[in-house]
């Protein structure tokens, strides 16, 4: 398996590790956190070549971030309103 590909999969234990521990600030800090970590990995997959690996991330990232994404849904489609 790609290092690429393994390293997804750790940020996808780790980010569900991270969700499951209660936080103050609805886990706003943890996923900014992981947001940067995930962008790294991209990045890395991208030199790589491990286009699956980020395909993965991509689909893993929209189920846990879905709250977020949303927001940025709901932001994006106010903007285009005015």
């Amino acid at each position: 398996m790609p290092l690429p590909l393994i390293l997804v999969c750790l940020w996808i234990v780790l980010a569900s590790v991270l969700g499951a521990l209660p936080t103050k600030d609805s886990h706003w800090t943890r996923a900014y956190w992981l947001m940067a970590i995930l962008a790294c990995i991209f990045a890395y997959a991208a030199y790589e070549g491990a286009w699956a690996a980020i395909l993965v991330g991509l689909i893993a990232a929209c189920f846990i971030f879905r709250w977020p994404l949303w927001y940025l849904w709901k932001w994006v489609k106010q903007k285009a309103g005015q």
